[in-house]
């Protein structure tokens, strides 16, 4: 029973920790269903309303859905919405982590839509329409009801760029952004090939992926009718084969249409640049990042005296603060906190008067929260606004007595003043148009920001005096974001007026607008000091930081985006239904100035709304799975698997049993429990296997041994932060061994039956900032303690401890070589005691390198490890012929050094003999699955340098570990 244990431990031991963040939840929801004709809304009291407006834009989806795709479901599509992204983010109805970049997602099993508000209705109608694109789609491919078999063997081959083309498509979401994004890719030469998007878990850039998708969907609408749009999901039940669909539907090759539509893209995008600047001719760029290491630049802020620009960038693989001078010499990141997110919507950082403090939102704890950081001493202070979900654009009165923000509530957004001394929260505005990009006046009797009507973002002055509100521009000035003041009556912003968001000003009396640049990419987040302009600007897949000198003339009012071609698609508007002084001690609010709207949604959803009631818990089957089979030696053999859940995901049930009657039997089920603030897990199993012995030399049979595992598992998880978490598990687990059918004339003596009980009690800690690039660890740290103890109680049968700690640190140098480098070291402690102590197996792959699997045995391990690696290719995206189902992606090289000891007994004084070392090389070479499972393989060579042989061990694995 040693052994057994000891082969335990080691898997838990090696098996690499793949980083993800913890959910963290802290909310009670009091989920109800509005049941309407087409739908059963899923939503919690606090949001009612936003939950009418989903009523409204739902059925309104359906029936424009079903007319593309022509096809109505028989079935309701169950939608639930949360209120704001970090709700999202806790949703169970997905066991994964949701970025920040998800804005929604279905899925296939009961077909749930799910997804939040951001504030934006514009926003929340076109995710909407996309995830309920999906749901449809998955009924016409998957059928209707249980799906297990379909969804799991067509989901492979289904084109992904097909399925998010058309709920794209659908969702007729093509805007400025977008257009930005893939007229950049066209430009640099950057184009994902279509049928290298079949699988999307393979590219750096999934939104580009997305807007190539939409656009090559569209333009098979424009250029061979919209009647073919429905054709390719329909064909999709029946082939497999992206050449056979589109022979059928367009009578032309793959790749004839690829290359008809890619060159379609050419002539438009390159028209459209015609006459257009890079960035640099009005300044140079601060930052330089391009396509090969994509790195967002954003939010830049002059400080108050012009000297330095604080900005939020991704270089280090999360978004993190730095500081610069203001020509781009002397980064510093001046908080070195772990931040669980800083917000960049809107104007995103703002400073103190004095150029000592910088005020942000930010998460923590699964929340939204004010930071007050220092950027002398790196010191954070932290503001929780209780009554916000979300915070964003938070701005220092120029006195330093308020700041202004942007706050969402119930899934809307408005401005609020919040007073740090006294706690006290004002809401200025009023309503449910989406408002960002709040700013301060020079004399602080002022504000300025966005506020979207009928889907287009409009510049908002506001007089704190007198609470008037009034708006500055219309729709036909275009999108109008991030406003600042540049001087008492005039403001810099960027609007999308021409099809490209460009810098401008405005005077706010005449409101005379005058354009400032004239990009080809896309210019945001303004900051003016005096005669310069900081702003962040999207080139070759990143956003740099650039500075404008306004000394330049400028007139650019004739150059619209003109260009469509042939195929090209004209997109219509997109429609949803010194200070604060004594003397203004109360700012003036706007009341509600949105009450018809309200109104009207309102009779909309109540029309439509049939059924209002409390969810109640129900379980109901995602997958089930059954084989039968039978044989003369075994009679029936079968095997089956059963996966249920609630809707909520709060609730997981699997079941699976394995039988070959007479020689094997497997029954686990594990229940997880979701929705507590911490995971809840028990695991039930039982094994039974019987094998018959027989002596190799005369194959005569002496024995039969049946060998009978069974046991159960309970095992609580806690998320302390995004990063950290702790754990507790017991485990209760009886083993025994018989043997009969004894041959005792054959000669084999047998000690007997072995009968244990073995219980466990676990306690760990694991820390985890962990960032990657090129699908391996660039940055950050792991850190992880873990603590194990059997003990004779209960009736157990055994007494051990196990004790172990793990260190890595990665070190990205991509700054010195530029071909994407990283140091990555790793140490390990870990020890065993007791009567029944298991011993660790050291040697090989994850230990030492040089030495053969299992070489060394002990009770008491330490190693430590350094690698060198680099990236030598990158996103080569080749088929392996004739496997053209197996991708490569990249192809990294590491050279690495391990040392280690392994005791057993009293750990004494260290003799320098008893050093194991060993070094060597290695190749990884990412591939890819049906370009959706990512599979790294990993070769290395090693000899151990501890001692004189020349004997090179190799090693093969398929692993992201260390």
């Amino acid at each position: 029973m040693k052994k057994i244990a000891a082969v335990c431990f080691i898997l838990l031991f090696t098996v690499s920790s793949v980083f993800a963040y913890n959910k963290i939840r802290t909310k009670d929801m009091d989920w109800h269903i509005f049941e309407t004709p087409h739908f059963k809304i899923y939503y919690y009291k606090s949001e009612e309303l936003l939950a009418k407006f989903g009523v409204i834009y739902a059925e309104e989806a359906f029936e424009k859905i079903t007319k593309i795709l022509g096809y109505t479901p028989k079935e309701k599509i169950p939608l639930f919405i949360y209120e704001n992204p970090v709700d999202f983010g806790t949703t169970n109805i997905t066991l994964s982590y949701l970025g920040e970049g998800t804005g929604g997602f279905t899925e296939a099993y009961k077909n749930r839509v799910v997804l939040p508000a951001n504030g934006s209705l514009k926003a929340f109608k076109e995710v909407l329409t996309h995830e309920i694109t999906h749901a449809i789609s998955f009924d016409i491919l998957y059928g209707e009801g249980m799906r297990s078999y379909a969804t799991l063997y067509k989901d492979l081959f289904m084109p992904l760029w097909v399925m998010e083309g058309l709920a794209e498509h659908c969702a007729d979401d093509f805007d400025t952004r977008g257009e930005m994004v893939l007229r950049d890719a066209v430009i640099n030469d950057r184009l994902v090939p279509l049928n290298k998007a079949e699988g999307f878990s393979h590219l750096e850039e999934v939104y580009l992926a997305y807007k190539e998708a939409q656009s090559a969907i569209d333009y098979i609408a424009s250029k061979y009718g919209a009647e073919n749009i429905q054709k390719f999901l329909k064909f999709y039940t029946d082939e497999l084969s992206t050449e056979a669909v589109f022979r059928q539907i367009l009578k032309k090759d793959f790749s004839q249409f690829e290359k008809e539509w890619a060159f379609y893209l050419k002539k438009k995008y390159w028209a459209q640049i015609q006459g257009r600047d890079e960035a640099v001719k009005y300044g140079p760029a601060l930052t330089q990042n391009d396509h090969r290491n994509l790195v967002y630049n954003l939010a830049p802020s002059f400080s108050p005296d012009g000297s330095r620009i604080a900005y939020v960038s991704t270089k280090d693989g999360i978004k993190t603060i730095f500081i610069m001078k203001n020509d781009g010499t002397g980064i510093v990141r001046p908080f070195l906190a772990e931040f669980e997110g800083v917000d960049t919507n809107g104007n995103a950082i703002s400073w103190s008067k004095d150029g000592k403090l910088l005020y942000f939102a930010g998460k923590k704890r699964g929340k939204m929260a004010l930071f007050e950081g220092n950027v002398e001493n790196g010191a954070l202070k932290e503001y929780e606004i209780e009554g916000l979900d979300i915070i964003s654009s938070p701005a220092l009165s120029p006195d330093g007595r308020y700041i202004a923000l942007c706050g969402t509530v119930s899934g809307f957004s408005d401005v609020y003043l919040y007073e740090p001394a006294t706690g006290k929260l004002l809401r200025i505005t009023d309503n449910v148009y989406e408002n960002s990009g709040v700013s301060w006046s020079q004399d602080a009797t002022a504000l300025v920001f966005s506020e979207e009507h009928e889907g287009v973002n409009r510049l908002c002055h506001y007089e704190l005096k007198s609470g008037v509100k009034q708006l500055l521009t219309t729709a036909e000035a275009g999108n109008c974001e991030t406003p600042v003041f540049s001087a008492e009556k005039e403001i810099i912003f960027v609007s999308d007026k021409n099809g490209i968001f460009n810098l401008y000003s405005m005077i706010i009396d005449t409101k005379e607008i005058r354009q400032l640049t004239n990009v080809s990419g896309g210019v945001f987040s303004p900051s003016v000091s005096g005669d310069f302009i900081a702003y962040s600007y999207y080139e070759d897949g990143c956003y740099n930081i650039y500075k404008y000198l306004r000394n330049a003339k400028s007139d650019f009012s004739g150059l619209p985006l003109s260009y469509y071609g042939e195929a090209g698609l004209k997109k219509e508007n997109s429609s949803d239904t010194a200070g604060i002084t004594a003397a203004v001690q109360e700012p003036k609010t706007t009341g509600q100035d949105d009450l018809e709207f309200r109104e009207e949604i309102e009779s909309g959803a109540a029309e439509l709304i049939s059924e209002n009631k409390k969810y109640t818990t129900a379980f109901s089957p995602d997958m089930i799975f059954a084989i039968l089979g039978a044989g003369t030696d075994t009679g029936i053999i079968g095997a089956g698997y059963l996966q249920l859940s609630d809707m909520l995901g709060d609730h997981n049930i699997a079941v699976l049993l394995n039988a070959v009657p007479g020689y094997y039997t497997q029954f686990e089920t594990q229940y997880l429990y979701m929705a507590l603030p911490f995971d809840l897990s028990l695991y039930f199993f039982y094994n039974q296997n019987t094998y018959k012995l027989y002596d190799f030399e005369t194959g005569d049979f002496f024995s039969r041994l049946d060998s009978t595992q069974a046991g159960a598992t309970v095992d609580m998880k806690y998320p302390l932060t995004l990063y950290d978490s702790v754990g507790i598990n017991f485990s209760s687990q009886r083993v025994s061994d018989r043997y009969t059918e004894i041959n005792y004339s054959s000669g084999y003596e047998f000690d007997g039956d072995r009968f244990d009980i073995i219980n466990v009690a676990a306690l760990y800690y694991e820390h985890d900032t962990v960032s990657w690039r090129d699908m391996w660890p660039v940055s950050g740290n792991y850190f992880s303690l873990y603590v194990q103890a059997a003990e004779k109680m209960f009736g157990g049968t055994r007494s051990y401890g196990v004790y172990q700690a793990e260190f890595r640190k990665y070190f990205d140098l991509n700054f010195i070589s530029g071909m994407n480098t990283v140091f990555a070291s790793r140490a390990v402690a870990a020890m065993t005691d007791g009567d029944d102590k298991p011993y660790f197996v050291f040697g090989g792959i994850n230990t030492l390198r040089g030495a053969g699997y299992g070489e060394f045995t002990g009770d008491k391990i330490g190693f430590v490890s350094a690698e060198l690696r680099q990236t030598v290719a990158k996103n080569l995206n080749f088929k392996l012929w004739p496997l053209e189902w197996w991708m490569v992606k990249n192809i990294k090289t590491q050279a690495f050094i391990d040392s280690g000891l392994v005791k057993t007994g009293v750990l004494e004084a260290i003799n320098e003999k008893e050093i194991l070392s060993g070094a060597g090389v290695g190749v990884t070479i990412d591939t890819f699955v049906l370009q959706r499972q990512f599979m790294p393989m990993k070769f290395e060579v090693a000899k151990r340098i501890d001692k004189t042989d020349d004997i090179w061990k190799f090693y093969f694995s398929i692993s992201t570990g260390y």
